[in-house]
């Protein structure tokens, strides 16, 4: 690993106050595709015949603009159509259009405007690829989802690996990460993870490390070693749709 060159920059950065704000991030239940995907169908299943009228989706002109209230209680507003392919060796799970706002009832909702996919093998649950991209909320999540979330992100685990590559955000907060050719496990972290501040991009390299320390550059100049905690960040992809 490079060390840090100690070169003055022109820019107050506190280290420790950037790495605390990185690692709350890491910390919070990441909004995997599964994690999605379990919103939506659950949302979907507490509807009715007449509200929103299908299993799996909702359709244009089936929806009033006004929205429906299902017996249950719960409300729908939009637009969505949700597709599952089965194969010999894979489940493919895709939320093609996701437009809509769904109350439960209880005071909570799920918002969208994004699309998902998951492609999961049938003889390794462990292992799966998927991407997420658009917004999403869902009030009674206790992760990014609590607030307003953008997601460009494509992501893969196999053998215990996890592979990152796109970003997420805290719309209303204006916090980012972003992950570049980053792969992942309980032994090593190799790849770039990003994150915005209010000067910048702070990028922290990682090469193969195995303490979960980085070297930290901005403006391509390295300015500090920061280390980083990724057990519980981990667990969120291990935690398989079934």
């Amino acid at each position: 690993m490079s060390e840090p060159n100690n070169r003055e920059i022109p820019i107050d950065i506190s280290i420790d106050m950037e790495t605390a704000a990185i690692q709350s991030h890491l910390d919070l239940p990441f909004p995997t595709p599964q994690v999605l995907q379990r919103y939506y169908l659950e949302a979907m299943n507490a509807g009715d015949e007449q509200c929103p009228g299908f299993d799996n989706q909702m359709e244009e002109g089936s929806i009033p603009l006004e929205g429906c209230t299902a017996s249950t209680g719960w409300t729908y507003r939009g637009l969505s159509e949700y597709t599952e392919r089965i194969s010999d060796d894979e489940i493919q799970s895709t939320l093609d259009l996701g437009d809509f706002y769904i109350a439960t009832g209880t005071g909570d909702w799920f918002e969208t405007g994004g699309t998902f996919q998951i492609i999961q093998e049938r003889n390794d649950t462990t292992s799966w690829e998927g991407y997420s991209t658009g917004s999403f909320l869902h009030t009674a999540d206790t992760g990014w989802l609590s607030d307003f979330t953008g997601l460009a992100i494509w992501m893969e685990v196999h053998n215990g690996i996890i592979q990152l590559d796109g970003g997420i955000s805290r719309l209303t907060m204006g916090t980012s990460l972003f992950f570049s050719q980053v792969y992942l496990s309980h032994e090593y972290i190799d790849g770039q993870l990003s994150w915005n501040t209010e000067w910048g991009w702070l990028d922290i390299h990682f090469s193969s490390s195995s303490n979960g320390c980085g070297v930290a550059f901005v403006e391509q100049q390295s300015i500090a070693e920061i280390c980083l905690e990724f057990d519980q960040f981990i667990q969120s992809f291990h935690e398989i749709a079934q």
